[in-house]
């Protein structure tokens, strides 16, 4: 996974790229979310999949990179990776495993600076339990 994030930030030209991160909104999973972003932009990435995320983390922990290049993901700042934990944190937390693998992907990306999506546009996204384990992330 290192070599494939190194790659990525390569052709990105990023060493230490901004990161968004957003919840899903619902609990479909992959299929479900790729199918409505195919419905609603159809812009399918160099992986086959629609999502506008560069990493999609299901609730068992998996992390699926699902776009290179540019992302879809966040209005005026697509430049940025744009991570997608499946879940919608006002209904209900995130997994363990979700939390393990997002800390583990940040670590490898080492990003400069962490957003959630309601830092960069009018949403509750990532949601407020998510909002806050970023901000805890961000002070260790």
């Amino acid at each position: 996974m290192y070599r494939l994030i190194q790659l990525i930030n390569k052709v990105l030209r990023l060493d230490n790229p901004d990161v968004v991160v957003h919840h899903s909104g619902g609990f479909g999973g992959l299929e479900v979310d790729d199918k409505l972003h195919k419905d609603r932009w159809n812009w399918r990435s160099f992986y086959g999949f629609y999502l506008g995320y560069h990493y999609y983390i299901e609730r068992d922990g998996r992390i699926y990179t699902t776009r290179k290049g540019r992302g879809a993901h966040t209005y005026g700042h697509n430049e940025k990776i744009g991570i997608c934990l499946v879940g919608n944190g006002e209904i209900a937390d995130f997994t363990k495993e979700q939390y393990g693998s997002l800390e583990k992907l940040l670590k490898e990306i080492n990003p400069k600076h962490i957003y959630g999506h309601r830092d960069l546009g009018n949403t509750v996204c990532p949601s407020e339990r998510l909002y806050n384990w970023i901000l805890t992330f961000t002070k260790k």
